[in-house]
């Protein structure tokens, strides 16, 4: 991993917070989670683009948030900012932490996939795009993870993640 570099890690916080400040105009109700969140910058999350705890928090790494576009690092938020808006962390129950995560981050991402942009000015667009080698399948369309669990289970997903939960 490249040493910290102050001037990306800049960079990735301006483009975050354009985000976040977008977030209100097109998905109030997803910015007035995000905006709660503490966003932390860190070189220390090994392969994954971020991490949150499922509470209060979201780390990301910069060196990595910095290839997406703008509509991919929208993604990457809303992605996030739902593990902790659906519980996920409580809702593992007995389940193995790493499969959970993949049932869950499938059901995530159709769901942020499908955000609209709500504004009345602006017409029904798609403000995120999809992270490549994403978890993603068209299978789990409208399945919580609970019920996405066991499919794994017979069938592992051959993707990899690229978020994890701490």
């Amino acid at each position: 991993m490249p040493a910290h570099d102050p001037a990306l890690y800049d960079r990735e916080a301006a483009r975050i917070a354009k985000l976040k400040t977008q977030l209100v105009m097109i998905h109030p109700f997803w910015a007035s989670l995000l905006i709660q969140l503490t966003l932390i910058p860190t070189d220390e999350l090994g392969p994954y683009i971020g991490a949150t705890d499922c509470v209060d928090r979201i780390w990301y790494n910069p060196v990595l948030t910095s290839p997406l576009s703008y509509r991919q690092l929208g993604f990457f938020l809303m992605h996030e900012c739902a593990h902790i808006a659906f519980e996920h962390s409580t809702r593992r129950e007995w389940r193995a932490h790493a499969r959970w995560n993949q049932a869950a981050d499938y059901a995530i991402n159709l769901l942020v996939h499908d955000l609209r942009e709500e504004s009345p000015s602006i017409t029904n667009l798609l403000p995120y795009e999809l992270i490549p080698n994403i978890l993603y399948d068209e299978q789990f369309r409208n399945m919580p993870a609970e019920a996405i669990y066991p499919l794994l289970l017979k069938n592992p997903p051959t993707t990899k993640t690229q978020t994890k939960d701490r």
